[in-house]
């Protein structure tokens, strides 16, 4: 079994002769310019983190690694990280010999460290840490990114940046919301506590015939509202939880029968779909997209008439 150390050697000679064959087919191609083989610094960097659940108010820490694969040693080296909105910053441990200007902790915006050199074949590592804010919701994707720049030509700039993406981990938590139908207002609390509603907002035109309905219509770990008419069979759904018009619109089922609106994710896709429920015969039709068709599930479950 190859370890880390052996893989390391491995991977910068790898890096090393793809920047050479480079080098020499750029000199190749382009008899006229500077020779790239002896003035080319190639930097790398490489972005990793452990693989465990990050749930919301959770710290990471990332492991940054910078090489400079040669052929010529590179000046004025520079690594930068952008916070990510949904994060904010702790600290960082950087290598002997660069300099670093960070947010302050708590605070969001770039980490930039530099130094004044890289010699050929060398490999230094810095230790990032962040916070999940609390706000995060479970199943939101956060990724981080990392760049390293040098001022000396670079002849494989692909390897400039390196990212990481992960998926926010934990139940996310429902709360309770009121949807008045007789003027279209939803009350949305954060909590399950009494006290003020934290969203009100108005949305459709309420009426007897209209049911709310709440999911994550697509799938960016926030739910949101909906509404389902059953005199016309509309469905009207929102991706965000305000006025407006719908986001979704589409019709499914039949008109005036009484059919009952339900959500769920049927297929574990990560969104949320429609599906109807007739108490007549006890049969359900789910969808596996929000769109008009046909039933992608449909069964029956319970004694007809009784639910």
């Amino acid at each position: 079994m190859i370890n880390n150390n052996e893989y390391s050697v491995a991977r910068r000679v790898v890096r090393a002769a793809l920047v050479t064959a480079c080098a020499a087919l750029a000199f190749a191609m382009f008899p006229g310019a500077a020779s790239a083989q002896g003035t080319g610094a190639d930097v790398s960097v490489l972005k990793t983190a452990p693989n465990e659940p990050f749930p919301a108010n959770s710290q990471i820490t990332y492991t940054v690694t910078v090489e400079s694969n040669g052929p010529a040693t590179a000046s004025n080296v520079q690594f930068r990280d952008v916070v990510p909105a949904e994060m904010t910053f702790v600290s960082i441990t950087a290598p002997v010999g660069w300099s670093c200007v960070t947010p302050a902790p708590g605070g969001t915006g770039t980490i930039q460290c530099t130094t004044s050199s890289m010699p050929i074949a060398t490999e230094v590592q810095f230790a990032v840490t962040l916070r999940l804010n609390n706000s995060v919701n479970a199943g939101v994707h956060i990724t981080n990114t990392a760049e390293v720049l040098s001022s000396t030509p670079d002849p494989l700039p692909i390897n400039n940046s390196s990212s990481y993406t992960f998926v926010v981990a934990g139940g996310s938590v429902d709360t309770a919301g009121i949807y008045d139908g007789n003027n279209g207002t939803f009350f949305l609390k954060n909590l399950n506590g009494p006290g003020n509603a934290d969203n009100t907002f108005l949305f459709g035109l309420g009426g007897p015939s209209v049911f709310p309905i709440k999911g994550d219509w697509n799938n960016d770990g926030v739910d949101t509202v909906g509404l389902y008419n059953q005199a016309t069979g509309t469905f009207f759904l929102k991706n965000t939880n305000s006025s407006g018009n719908a986001d979704i619109t589409f019709l499914y089922g039949a008109p005036g029968a009484g059919w009952i609106p339900i959500t769920g994710d049927w297929n574990n896709d990560g969104v949320d779909t429609i599906g109807l429920y007739d108490p007549a015969s006890s049969t359900f039709f789910l969808k596996n997209t929000n769109a008009p068709g046909n039933a992608d599930i449909t069964f029956q479950f319970g004694l007809p008439g009784n639910y």
